[in-house]
């Protein structure tokens, strides 16, 4: 179709019929119809190029083909360097991938899309602007997209100020070196530091928009400060800003506390500080008690006491005084002068001592006589001492009236020396006084700990374990968990290596169960071998996880000690409410633990014996090999007596084993050079005892195990430790007690060098029918003839 065709068309789209139009009515037409779109296309043109708000458009290859003025201000360019360009040439360098990704995604869609992008200003300066990108269809085909945008540069500046100031206010808030707290006007603690946490011994997890800080306040304080709490938000003047009061810790422990307070203005909401005075109001009421006991000293000395200042005022007086004067105390303390009460005659002197003494408290005499002149004109002759008061110019005199004394001065004289041993004597009570409160604090103390822990762990003991279980029956910390520890094979190890060992095995245990648990939960040693735990506010799956980090614990310390494994058996139980009662929680968690002990404590005691099994295989260095010899030895002669292969290897595993027991014996007795004592000797021979038991506690050794207790039984009955004589004793341990005493003598040992085979096959021949079985020692010698051979 021609192009005239094609206008003729359109036009009888919009007019129907144009046949009876002329040339030029169509031409008039059409130039109206222009005309009209061009003065809408400059007046949209016009409206965008002066809009507020950043505008562009570009085609489908992401070129720029329009921008107005707005667009040319925010990036610094001028059309010309604008036109024609890349979109994405103007985005921030890290920006540019995902924005490029947006377009092509929304335009090849023909959605349109919000996002925050930074354009790069023409001085490199980045900007930031929200923009929303629209795709421009043109008879239904897209043929490029329109960007409106919003310059939020100064926006974000404000927005990270605003970040940076509350993390400021923030870290000011956590590291004040006080508690601070932010309370709303319900009572609400909406914001804790840690030091709150410290304080209150609750986490800010179970604080914050949870508690109410009437919580921590006990009745008698609590009335006084709701009141201020509900004044102060009305006007802060109607309450004080600053005072102390008694704070309830998560324990039940009382805290004197000083608190700061100040309105968040514009807001109910309140910043609180708090600092423990605790310590400090002690020192304050012990500094009360000293000045009471000091003021006490100083009213009953049974003489007139004075202080005096430095321009000679008589700042304090005690009842003597009034009686000596004649005045009263108010009318002379701050009021009068010493130098009123002194005969002229004596004033000059005592006016130099007072000045020379506070230039040099040495340069005055500390004690002298005087002449006293009372309210009346009364003379009495008086004995003065004096003392300087450390760090000051003032003084304290002693005034005694020794009138009669002049009359009989043997006797004045000795009333001087028993008053000032008084003194001595007071001030030695004062110190011994203050010493006993320092030892009686330090008792208390003590005894305090002692009462609610356990000597050999540091935890809890029962009886504090058992208050905390009466003072929680009631709720108020639901839901509750309790768990049970039982230390496995404890018994075995106090019987084979002694209680001392058993002890470090306890301490181990409770170290890695009191590290496996929160702080604020209740960790106690609550039998011999027995542990419990109070996990307060705690559900079910915390628990369960509480329980599963003892065991991660364990066998992290087995991996890195080799001393004895430690094995715990754990159970547990929660309740939710305060229906349930504390003797059903424990029962049971001790239920619970029960049925874990029954998989876990053999083997337990396995472990506990292959840990001594290694011991006395590393103790073998000693003996040289001792032990294969011994296995060698004894193989043979059970082969020459016709023994079934069975007996012969429980035999091999006597003679490796006999002397496990030994692992119980103190290395200062196994390896002593020289003889032993009779205690020593005594205590080496409770080393198949040991053996005995731990043989018991071991599968693999049980057939042995009553060997191991017999083999040092003497065939005329005078061995140990029972005593057996003849065939009564197992003929194992009548080889082994033959085979093991000849290695002993033909083997060098700390205490002595070896003998010669000879010599040592003479000495068992001396034994037979004494220590060993006659008939076994011939056969023996065969062994060994046949051996040698």
């Amino acid at each position: 179709m021609r192009d005239d065709e094609k206008v003729i068309e359109l036009l009888k789209q919009l007019y129907g019929n144009v046949s009876n139009l002329s040339e030029k009515d169509l031409v008039n037409i059409l130039y109206e119809k222009c005309a009209g779109l061009e003065k809408q296309v400059n007046y949209i043109t016009s409206l965008l190029e002066n809009m507020n708000e950043f505008f562009l458009t570009y085609d489908i290859s992401g070129k720029v083909t329009f921008v107005n003025k707005r667009s040319l201000e925010f990036l610094g360019y001028s059309a010309e360097e604008i036109l024609g360009k890349s979109v994405i040439s103007f985005v921030h360098s890290e920006d540019k991938e995902v924005i490029e990704n947006q377009m092509d995604c929304r335009l090849l869609q023909g959605l349109a899309g919000c996002y925050e992008v930074r354009l790069m200003h023409i001085s490199g300066e980045p900007r930031v602007i929200r923009i929303s990108a629209t795709p421009i269809f043109e008879n239904g085909i897209i043929t490029g997209g329109s960007v409106l945008g919003e310059d939020i540069t100064e926006r974000k500046r404000m927005e990270e100020e605003l970040r940076e100031s509350e993390e400021t206010y923030r870290t000011i808030f956590e590291n004040t070196g006080t508690a601070m707290l932010i309370v709303d006007g319900d009572t609400t603690v909406r914001l804790a530091n840690s030091q709150v946490e410290k304080l209150v011994l609750y986490t800010r997890e179970e604080i914050e928009n949870k508690k109410s800080w009437t919580e921590f306040v006990p009745g008698d304080h609590l009335y006084v400060m709701r009141d201020y709490h509900f004044s102060r938000r009305k006007d802060p003047s109607l309450a004080p800003s600053a005072y102390e009061f008694t704070l309830l810790d998560r324990l039940g422990n009382f805290k004197d506390i000083f608190l700061n307070i100040g309105m968040i203005a514009g807001t109910p909401k309140s910043v609180v500080s708090m600092m423990d005075i605790t310590e400090a109001k002690g020192i304050e009421r012990k500094l009360a008690e000293s000045e009471e006991i000091y003021r006490t000293i100083f009213e009953n000395t049974g003489t007139a006491m004075l202080i005096i200042e430095e321009d000679t005022t008589i700042s304090l007086g005690n009842t003597q005084l009034e009686r000596l004067t004649g005045y009263s105390k108010e009318e002379v303390e701050n009021k009068k002068s010493w130098t009123e009460f002194v005969y002229p005659k004596d004033l000059e002197m005592m006016v130099e001592y007072h000045s020379w003494r506070r230039k040099d408290r040495d340069g005055a005499p500390s004690s002298y006589e005087f002449k006293f002149v009372d309210r009346y004109g009364d003379i009495k002759d008086m004995l003065l001492n004096l003392a300087m008061i450390p760090g000051t110019k003032k003084s304290l005199v002693s005034l005694i009236d020794i009138t009669d004394r002049k009359q009989a001065e043997k006797h004045i004289a000795t009333v001087n020396e028993e008053l000032e041993a008084a003194l001595e004597h007071l001030k030695a009570t004062e110190d011994e006084l203050r010493h006993q409160i320092i030892l009686l604090l330090e008792k208390e103390k003590q005894l305090r700990f002692v009462s609610m822990h356990d000597t050999l762990t540091g935890l809890c003991n029962r009886a504090y374990f058992e208050e905390q279980l009466h003072r929680m029956e009631e709720g108020g910390y639901d839901p509750l968990g309790l768990a049970i520890c039982d230390v496995d094979g404890l018994k075995l190890v106090n019987d084979t290596m002694g209680h001392d060992t058993g002890d470090s095995l306890l301490t181990a245990v409770a170290n890695v169960i009191k590290n496996s648990f929160r702080e604020g939960d209740i960790v106690a040693r609550v039998g011999g071998d027995e542990f419990a735990v109070i996990l307060p506010n705690t559900a079910l799956p915390e628990v369960e996880e509480a329980c599963r980090k003892v065991y991660e614990a364990v066998a992290e310390y087995n991996r890195n000690n080799n001393d004895l494994p430690l094995s715990i058996s754990v159970g547990f139980a929660v309740r939710a409410d305060s229906s349930r009662t504390m003797d059903d929680l424990f029962r049971e968690a001790d239920n619970s633990m029960y049925r874990k002990k029954l998989h876990s404590s053999r083997s337990a005691r396995s472990a506990i014996v292959q840990t001594l099994m290694k011991a006395i295989e590393a103790r073998d260095h000693i003996t040289e090999g001792h032990a294969e010899r011994l296995q060698g030895l004894a193989a043979a002669m059970a082969a020459v007596l016709g023994l079934p292969e069975r007996s012969i290897v429980d035999l091999r595993l006597l003679a490796q084993f006999h002397d496990i027991g030994k692992v119980g014996i103190p290395d200062r007795i196994l390896f002593k050079k020289g003889r032993l004592t009779p205690l020593e000797y005594e205590e080496m021979r409770r080393h198949s005892e040991i053996g005995h038991r731990i043989a018991q506690s071991a599968p693999d050794m049980l057939p042995i195990a009553e060997w191991i207790l017999l083999h040092h039984e003497w065939w005329n009955g005078e061995g140990y430790p029972l005593g057996l004589k003849g065939e009564i004793i197992p003929l194992e341990c009548r080889i082994l007690a033959i085979a093991d005493a000849y290695d002993a003598m033909t083997s060098d040992r700390p205490y002595r060098r070896a003998m010669a085979h000879e010599d040592a096959l003479e000495e068992i021949r001396r034994c037979a029918g004494t220590q060993f079985d006659p008939n076994l020692v011939e056969k023996f010698a065969e062994v060994l003839e046949s051996l040698r051979k």
